[in-house]
């Protein structure tokens, strides 16, 4: 009886699978084209991919990575730059510098795209969400005594979101002159407009594995986190 039961519950298993079974495409992040589809929105150049269906009037669409800012929780970025000393009257002896990183478009943002796809690009558009990419690497460019500074006092090994939303962390452990010197930068931005951060990645288009990045500009993280006077102590 028992034997009998469990025979039952798989065949009740296997005829869901069955029956559900053509709805799911293994095609559904195959790029079908080698040119992307652009929109210009909230300041943003989108570029999107139409994907395979086996609907024709079904055309998903995904977006690669793009608009790539400083993490926010409870409606401030999660940044903190913390400055030590032995007193208050005596010098800056340290600081630890640690902030979040993500990337991708939010709900508005995604309808506003799907719309603009629809009435611009091909009426069955339907997006999707990001497409999925693999990281690379993160960077932080030029030479610079600042971007010097961040790039030999990095703590922690980044590891750039794979997916829209995810966060990466990043940490820096710096002595008093390097400190000053960070701190100085945060309150003068323009000083490290020529300094980015940059994510790094790959996809697949069309069978062929192509590059991808995004960035920001550290003069903005730098300008946006300066109006929450919590984040720099």
């Amino acid at each position: 009886m028992r034997k009998y039961l469990e025979i039952m519950k798989t065949l009740r298993i296997l005829s869901l699978f069955l029956v559900f079974m053509p709805f799911v495409s293994v095609k559904s992040q195959v790029v079908r084209s080698t040119s992307p589809t652009i929109a210009q929105m909230d300041g943003l150049k989108v570029y999107a991919y139409p994907t395979y269906s086996d609907n024709s009037d079904f055309h998903p669409y995904y977006y690669l990575p793009v608009n790539m800012r400083v993490a926010e929780k409870n409606e401030a970025p999660e940044f903190s730059f913390i400055s030590y000393r032995k007193d208050s009257l005596s010098e800056i002896e340290g600081g630890l510098l640690h902030f979040l990183l993500t990337w991708g478009l939010d709900s508005e943002q995604e309808t506003l795209l799907d719309s603009l796809f629809k009435t611009q690009s091909d009426s069955l558009a339907t997006l999707m969400g990001s497409l999925m990419v693999k990281p690379v690497e993160f960077e932080i460019t030029t030479e610079k005594p600042i971007a010097k500074i961040l790039k030999g006092t990095i703590s922690n090994i980044p590891k750039v979101p794979s997916f829209a939303g995810g966060k990466m962390a990043v940490s820096f452990r710096l002595n008093g002159e390097q400190a000053k010197m960070v701190r100085e930068a945060i309150k003068s931005p323009q000083t490290v407009s020529d300094i980015s951060l940059v994510f790094h990645f790959t996809y697949e288009s069309m069978a062929r594995e192509k590059p991808w990045d995004i960035s920001l500009k550290l003069s903005d993280l730098f300008s946006y986190v300066g109006k929450f006077p919590q984040c720099v102590l």
